[in-house]
């Protein structure tokens, strides 16, 4: 539970600052100069540069809300299988976390905004249910067991089992080496 909380609220702040700097992103892309002000040439040149630069903003959103659905599932298949599907999250951690959804799901719905022919150019928006590294759920099953093994290895390391938790920081790293 310590460890869920304690990831979750670290996921929250950093993913919280990064997801401040897209909406800054966002405004820098909308703030730029207008086509119409610019000579034809540099306008042509700035509209493919700027169409680029959107779909790598698009690029970053999908990657967030890709990975707040992959922590969501992780910790919800963790709630089950150990606490008998109780929120486990304490209150201010449960806020944060809460916040950070919100930021992201803004950020997706200013991006759905932004479909071709509504507005900025972007690529089209990944919906297949893969990601890099993997379908959605074997990256859930991943978190599951990379949070798991955190859990377990800070759990031996209070209970004074050392050689217990060295062997699955082993496992680990043998399993990433593959």
């Amino acid at each position: 539970m310590f460890e869920l909380n304690g990831q979750a609220l670290e996921i929250a702040k950093v993913e919280g600052l990064r997801a401040a700097a897209v909406f800054f992103w966002m405004g820098s892309l909308l703030g730029g100069p207008r086509t119409d002000d610019l000579p034809p040439a540099e306008a042509k040149a700035y509209v493919r540069e700027l169409a680029d630069a959107w779909a790598l903003w698009r690029t970053v959103v999908d990657r967030m809300s890709l990975e707040v659905r992959i922590e969501t599932e992780a910790r919800i298949s963790l709630q089950r299988r150990f606490f008998g599907g109780h929120d486990v999250f304490f209150a201010d951690v449960s806020q944060a976390w809460a916040e950070h959804v919100e930021m992201v799901e803004r950020l997706v719905s200013l991006a759905d905004a932004f479909a071709p022919g509504g507005g900025p150019q972007g690529r089209p928006r990944r919906s297949n249910g893969t990601a890099a590294g993997g379908s959605v759920t074997e990256r859930v099953a991943e978190r599951v067991t990379r949070l798991a093994d955190d859990a377990r290895v800070r759990a031996y390391e209070i209970m004074g089992d050392r050689p217990r938790a060295v062997a699955i920081v082993e496992r680990r790293l043998v399993s990433d080496g593959r």
